[in-house]
């Protein structure tokens, strides 16, 4: 009977994300995150050394970087019902809002590179003075985020098609809406500091 109770007790205790691990994940976010106030203090030192060339205004316009910003709001809601269906326990809903939300950070990846197509168009390239350089690394560098959370997001909807939705498979959907919020709020950043404030 003590045997019995001791087996309950563990499989409840189990159920769910491992806090351990989703501690752990917030520690590599802290220094994802210090990884970019890296760059942002770098773009802000740089965004006036453009020797003649453009500045931010006149390689992006802020209705362009709304757009963006809804998109990847948009992404950060689809990974919010996620969370909603994997809590659940509904393993087809978990998938599809995960496929939902790469089509909308595949969205995203498109707009982005479209802007960085158009300023090579231009005739310039992150080579061509230090404010390119401080602007093209930020950006690539959240766009290799971004692409990191749409690969993530998709090895999830495999491995959810071959196991159950136990606390392991939690734990990974929890830690990719950890980083889906993450990466928004880093947007935030972006948004305020090399678009609004690069304008200035």
């Amino acid at each position: 009977m003590t045997h019995e109770v001791a087996d309950h007790s563990h499989s409840h205790h189990q159920d769910g994300p491992d806090p351990k691990v989703t501690f752990g994940f917030w520690i590599y976010i802290m220094t994802d995150c210090m990884m970019f106030a890296g760059l942002f203090a770098t773009y802000v030192v740089l965004k006036n050394n453009t020797y003649g060339g453009p500045g931010i205004s006149m390689i992006s316009n802020l209705h362009d970087v709304l757009v963006r910003t809804i998109v990847l709001l948009l992404m950060v809601l689809t990974s919010g019902f996620t969370m909603v269906a994997m809590h659940k326990k509904a393993v087809c809903r978990t998938q599809f809002w995960l496929l939902v939300s790469i089509l909308v950070g595949l969205c995203f990846l498109s707009l982005q590179y479209h802007e960085l197509e158009c300023v090579v168009k231009m005739g310039y390239d992150w080579q061509s003075n230090a404010f390119m350089s401080a602007y093209f690394t930020t950006l690539i560098f959240y766009c290799v985020h971004i692409s990191v959370a749409l690969l993530w997001s998709l090895v999830l909807i495999v491995q959810l098609g071959m196991q159950k939705l136990d606390s392991m498979m939690q734990t990974r959907v929890t830690c990719l809406n950890m980083f889906v919020n993450f990466l928004s709020i880093i947007w935030v950043f972006i948004f305020t500091i090399v678009y609004v404030m690069g304008a200035v």
